[in-house]
């Protein structure tokens, strides 16, 4: 454990109790004296590996991670200026600035930062003090782009402008303003927006924004959750049902297409996702099924052309993927999610496509394909126990090329109910004190191939990855590659999922048949 500095709390929705090694409580105006603080190493160690693990092509391999956005919250710095006058500010100083700042030096993630829309006239948001203080404490690359307010279609809902007379149009007009404010006190800054809510759905605003500010911003944002409307109507077995297809995700690439119809660069942004609205259902969006539905979702929208999706990490939100437990921490399902996403995307121009069967009920397929001639299957089995048995898969797959297979599945002891964050993959299971994937021995099983046909069965509610190519070549060896890795216990068992030659089951071509995305856009991000 390295002390690098010293500060006093930081005020992030629970930031401060995810990169220190320690809870602090909230803070006074007078409280910005320096003391001893100690970055949590499990909280570095967690980011890392999603880094580490995050496709070479996308972002430069930048993990992102977005702070500060919030309704009805700003940061506000306040190392000069006055103080704000409402409570519900969040309280930062340099010392803060520079705890981002080496937090994405030692793992190589990046951060959107939150600037305040809270009034409409911008000289009562005192961001220019909080840019200028940006500007001298953190590295320019560090800074993926400035996210301009938050959930603008709720600002009437939260007091914060006029009922009756708050608009997308007076929105966007207020948003223009602070892109010109903004770029005069940092040059070159990228900005996101509008991350705008369901209240504005109907107006096709995320379409017109982009429209509107194609050119002058670079991420469109957008936020969705799973389930909404707070119902305690909500089940199990309708998130495991979702997403359906890729309509489900229309306005996503609807953006897309708008973005792509301006000839303007940019990117597509899910930057608020979730299980379900007001922080999630409990027994469900905490339970395994909220892992399954995050590998899902993110195959899905890659296939749409979404280039980042966060996932809310905020202390209320019952489907974040770490949680903090006192000193350590609990690494949830979505977290393993995360983690399989991105282990089966690993490589160089990586294309994704859903490979389309029939037959499987709530049954998906995501075939990755990479530069290395390396092919990876993922199966996602969200069928329920009570309802379904196994499936048997064959596969053909080029003989020529693809020679060897491995498999790797994630599931957890009580299934997809399962709450008690005893998820695997492979086998091993992340250490809550260390963040390390070090627990258990893996099961990462040898499927023999014959001819270019090989068959695995995937139990319902559980995940199966199978990476095949020329050579052996085994999800353990890109594991090993992050760093600071415990030694882990490797099996050689051939019995788990192989069969040689077809079985009774239903057969998948996997050689490129599928609808395809192009190039992997998609990578997971946290949302602070």
């Amino acid at each position: 454990m390295l002390i690098l500095f010293k500060t006093k709390a930081i005020e992030w929705f629970g930031i401060n109790d995810f990169f220190l090694d320690k809870p602090f409580q909230k803070r006074t105006p007078d409280q910005h004296k320096p003391t001893a603080a100690v970055l949590n190493p499990a909280a570095i160690q967690l980011i890392e590996n999603l880094a580490t693990l995050t496709p070479s092509n996308v972002e430069k391999t930048r993990l992102l991670i977005r702070i500060g956005a919030k309704s009805t919250t700003d940061l506000w710095y306040t190392g000069l200026g006055p103080v704000p006058p409402f409570k519900d500010a969040v309280l930062i100083s340099d010392y803060d600035l520079k705890i981002l700042d080496l937090v994405a030096n030692l793992t190589g993630c990046q951060f959107s930062l939150g600037l305040s829309m809270r009034s409409s006239d911008i000289s009562q948001n005192h961001i220019d003090t909080f840019v200028q203080a940006i500007r001298a404490t953190i590295t320019p690359s560090n800074i993926q782009s400035f996210e301009l307010g938050n959930e603008p279609d709720h600002y009437v809902k939260n007091s914060l402008r006029p009922n009756g007379t708050y608009s997308p149009a007076v929105f966007f007009k207020e948003n223009q303003d602070m892109v010109t404010y903004t770029s005069n006190l940092y040059p070159g800054a990228k900005f996101t927006g509008p991350s705008h809510a369901f209240s504005w759905d109907e107006d096709g605003t995320l379409n017109k924004f982009i429209t509107q500010f194609a050119g002058q911003m670079t991420y469109f944002s957008y936020h969705k959750y799973e389930l909404r409307g707070c119902a305690s109507s909500n089940s199990l077995s309708s998130l495991m049902s979702q997403p359906k297809d890729a309509a489900s995700y229309k306005i996503y690439s609807s953006a897309k297409d708008t973005l792509q119809a301006t000839g303007k660069p940019g990117k597509i942004i899910w930057n608020e996702a979730g299980t379900a609205s007001c922080g999630g259902v409990e027994g469900i969006s905490n339970a395994f099924a909220s892992g399954l539905w995050t590998l899902d979702s993110g195959f899905l929208t890659s296939t749409i052309g979404v280039d980042h999706q966060l996932l809310s990490g905020t202390p209320q939100a019952l489907y974040g993927p770490i949680r903090r437990n006192k000193l350590s921490f609990t690494v949830e399902a979505t977290y393993y999610g995360m983690f399989l996403f991105k282990l089966a995307n690993k490589g160089d121009a990586v294309t994704v496509y859903q490979q389309p069967f029939s037959g499987g009920g709530n049954t998906k397929i995501y075939v990755s394909n990479n530069s290395e001639n390396m092919k990876t299957i993922t199966i996602i089995n969200k069928n329920m126990k009570s309802s379904a048995s196994s499936l048997t898969l064959n596969f053909k797959v080029d003989p020529a090329i693809f020679k060897f297979a491995t498999s790797l599945v994630m599931s957890s002891p009580g299934g997809a109910a399962d709450i008690t964050a005893k998820t695997t993959i492979g086998g091993l299971s992340f250490d809550t004190v260390t963040g390390l994937l070090s627990i258990g021995t893996s099961t990462e099983a040898k499927v023999p191939v014959s001819e270019g046909a090989f068959s695995v069965t995937v139990e319902p509610e559980t995940a199966m990855a199978i990476r095949i190519s020329n050579t052996e070549y085994k999800f353990m060896d890109d594991i090993k590659l992050i760093k600071h890795i415990f030694a882990v216990n490797e099996s050689d068992t051939t019995s788990v999922t192989g069969i040689k030659g077809p079985s009774a089951g239903t057969t998948v071509d996997a050689n490129n048949t599928g609808s395809k995305s192009g190039a992997l856009t998609n990578s997971f991000g946290l949302l602070s």
